[in-house]
């Protein structure tokens, strides 16, 4: 379930509407401050709406203590707060599509053997490939506070129907697309007459004119009376009080139009709060660890932001029993291996045992390795062994300094290894489907942002729905990409891990115009060049330095 668009409007520098293409690698180009992470708060933010309903949010989940958005006048272009925020995504759909909630019916109806029950009853509404959820912020007008104003969703391009507040403090459910293409979909041609609507059209348009006469208090003609808040409650139907007057619900088959649109209303909100509740943001400048300290056993967000989180999996991968350190050797791999990033570097594990030194312990070991001929109580030896290994023991992670063969700490190495591992294991492990990296080639040399390009071609490749942000100024990055997508073309003898099609990319050129941020895509063709020149000359800087 890939997010394949990201929609932003009146967000930070963002003011026209924009809808950003995602692929499964998206690259962001452009000068300082011009706003390319807003797009990536972007995600946080809907994140935010979706399991907080947080329209005020100044810290968001997975931001840490370095994003602070600030609250929504803050966040608003422009410090406007007259305007309306929106923020949403597009994503596709496996074959599964949009699983159905079951919802209560009368007895009487659910098992009337007169009246054949319609098929869409069993598993909710099939074809379900797309589908767009998109939610306005604004100031509301009766309480002169940022609240979540609206909640949309659209299926397969086509709109479905939206949640509004601020209605005398009430939610409604209205704009019911009840003609929707998918619902004709549902039946054979012969199903129903041509001239009348389907089944499942004729039951919404049913509840809604019939609810001119009979029926729950919560439908009326054209919109249906929810809660309190705009953003559902995930995992159940939708709100719709039936109950009251349950045989009169059934005359006007409103139980079948809760059960319609709570499938299609609810369930692709909850699928991207899935989705994004396993969002990392790795932030540009990545805190330096202790290899000695104990990493935090429970998993934080907020901890991706400084690259803390990455070394909390690397030492998690060391404890485990089961995993055999598979998170490490990747690392490993790439620091050391020659045709990777060959940096000069190897991770390890090695388990070890806590011993105070003023211990009595301690201090008989501390004898036998400074003057071992000397030492002849081999009594005390043995017994000092033997406490030692009654010793808790843990694991701890070894960074090895391959061309000195010494252990090192983070702290005692080049700046450009200790910046990069919390890149390879955001890269190498697939516990996010979507990971946003800002700068990943940070104090790297040239040949080795080349080959960061690489892993992040073989990654894509091994897993088809990871898709990753990269918020990059590296021309040689860039430069990999485009050459992968050329040798793929040529059929060189390119190795598959390596290939790259024009359609699994995407370059976004940010500036800033008239006080705004401005996106333009930059396509590549199919043998890695770009179809059009890039704003102000394709990274000049290098021709000028020459000339």
């Amino acid at each position: 379930m890939p997010i394949t668009k990201i929609i932003i409007e009146n967000f930070k520098g963002i003011r026209d509407r924009v809808e950003i293409p995602i692929r499964p690698l998206t690259l962001l180009f452009g000068a300082n401050s011009a706003g390319k992470t807003t797009i990536l708060h972007a995600l946080l933010y809907l994140r935010e709406l979706l399991e907080r309903q947080n329209a005020d949010a100044d810290r968001v989940i997975g931001g840490g203590k370095d994003i602070y958005l600030g609250g929504f006048r803050q966040l608003v272009h422009g410090h406007d707060d007259s305007k309306t925020v929106t923020v949403g995504v597009e994503f596709s759909l496996d074959e599964d599509g949009l699983e159905a909630y079951p919802i209560f019916r009368h007895p009487k109806n659910s098992i009337d053997s007169d009246q054949p029950s319609d098929p869409v009853w069993e598993h909710g509404v099939s074809g379900v490939t797309t589908t767009t959820i998109e939610i306005d912020v604004a100031v509301s007008r009766v309480t002169g506070r940022p609240i979540v104003a609206s909640y949309r969703i659209a299926i397969n391009g086509e709109r479905m129907g939206e949640i509004n507040g601020d209605r005398e403090m009430q939610a409604v459910l209205t704009g019911i697309n009840t003609r929707h293409p998918i619902f004709d979909a549902q039946y054979s041609p012969d199903a129903f007459d041509p001239e009348s609507p389907n089944p499942i059209s004729a039951a919404l348009e049913t509840t809604f004119e019939g609810s001119h006469y009979i029926g729950p208090k919560a439908i009326s003609s054209g919109w249906i009376a929810l809660g309190s808040t705009v953003i559902p409650k995930w995992g159940r139907a939708l709100d719709i009080e039936i109950e009251d007057k349950l045989e009169e619900a059934e005359a006007i088959q409103a139980p079948f139009t809760k059960f319609i649109l709570s499938q299609l209303m609810v369930r692709p909100g909850e699928l991207v709060l899935e989705h994004l509740r396993s969002y990392r943001h790795l932030g540009p400048i990545r805190a330096v660890p202790d290899l000695s300290s104990i990493s935090q056993r429970s998993p934080s967000a907020d901890r991706w932001i400084d690259g803390m989180a990455a070394w909390d999996l690397l030492s998690a991968d060391a404890e485990s029993q089961d995993s055999k350190n598979q998170l490490i050797g990747k690392v490993a791999s790439y620091l050391k291996d020659e045709n990777k990033l060959n940096l000069g570097y190897s991770l390890g594990a090695e388990t070890v045992r806590d011993i105070p030194v003023d211990s009595p312990i301690a201090k008989i070991l501390e004898r036998f390795v400074t003057a071992p001929d000397e030492f002849e109580n081999e009594a005390a030896l043995s017994a000092a062994y033997v406490e030692a290994l009654t010793r808790k023991a843990r694991a701890q992670l070894q960074l090895t300094d391959l061309r000195r063969n010494i252990f090192v700490n983070p702290s005692d190495i080049g700046a450009g290894v200790s910046q990069v591992i919390p890149v390879l294991v955001s890269i190498l492990d697939a516990g996010s489907k979507v990971t946003a990296i800002e700068q990943p080639e940070l104090h790297l040399h040239p040949a080795v942002q080349c080959s960061l390009g690489d892993l992040f071609v073989r990654e894509v490749n091994r897993e088809n729905e990871r898709f990753f942000l990269i918020e990059t100024h590296s021309e040689h990055l860039l430069l990999r990409l485009m050459r992968r997508i050329r040798e793929t073309q040529s059929e060189s003898g390119l190795t598959p891990e390596l290939a790259l099609r024009p359609d699994g990319i995407t370059i976004l050129f940010v500036e800033t115009y008239e006080g705004r941020s401005v996106y333009r895509e930059m396509p590549l063709n199919e043998r890695g060049e770009l179809v059009k020149a890039w704003p102000g000359g394709f990274f000049e800087e290098d021709l000028e330095e020459l000339m």
